[in-house]
């Protein structure tokens, strides 16, 4: 839910639109034509604009006025399962393919782009200037949210598939992965931090 024009809205995309509801009674707000039929990934928004990405029939990312009143920009990169990020008037998003993009929010210019690898099921994370982004191989890489250029922190690998999203709490980061196939498959959940002395 976000509270955009001084009111809460409820923001969903998919069925070629973007579209607003009052979360307290479900009335509809406004609806934008736009986008693909499926999209999976959760609309975000900042600066009166909501951001959204789908991929089923066709790829596309698109930004639209919080109002209704129409597209701003779009492009064909597709992020069907993950949602995108939105920090300091830039758009940060990990496609299907594996490549990551930053986008001015506003303008929809392509800041830098950089291949890492895919696919890409799982949503990219936050935490201060950093964003945390994992591919479906369980390959995470920490890029520094620069709209200046692409900068990679670190690189980890933690088991060899990856398809849930990380959470941050309380310091401490909670990764859900996997090693194996078939019958040999081991699901495992990690906590990663500081310990804590006793």
């Amino acid at each position: 839910m976000a509270t955009l024009g001084g009111r809460d809205q409820l923001l969903l995309s998919g069925t070629n639109m973007i579209a607003a509801y009052d979360p307290a009674s479900g009335a509809p707000l406004w609806s934008t034509p736009c986008l693909t039929m499926a999209t999976c990934g959760t609309c975000i928004w900042a600066d009166g604009m909501v951001f959204a990405s789908g991929g089923y029939p066709d790829a596309e990312t698109v930004a639209v006025r919080a109002d209704g009143s129409g597209v701003v920009w779009k492009n064909k990169v597709k992020c069907y399962e993950q949602s995108m990020l939105v920090s300091g008037g830039h758009v940060y998003a990990f496609s299907d393919q594996g490549v990551f993009y930053c986008w001015n929010a506003k303008t929809g210019e392509e800041r830098w782009k950089q291949r890492l690898r895919g696919p890409v099921s799982s949503s990219p994370l936050m935490v201060g200037d950093l964003i945390l982004a994992t591919n479906e191989a369980g390959t995470t890489w920490v890029i520094r949210a620069n709209p200046e250029k692409y900068e990679l922190v670190a690189q980890n690998q933690l088991g060899d598939s990856g398809f849930a999203s990380m959470v941050a709490v309380d310091g401490q980061l909670f990764v859900r992965t996997s090693t194996g196939d078939g019958a040999g498959r081991t699901e495992s959940l990690y906590c990663l931090g500081q310990k804590k002395q006793p």
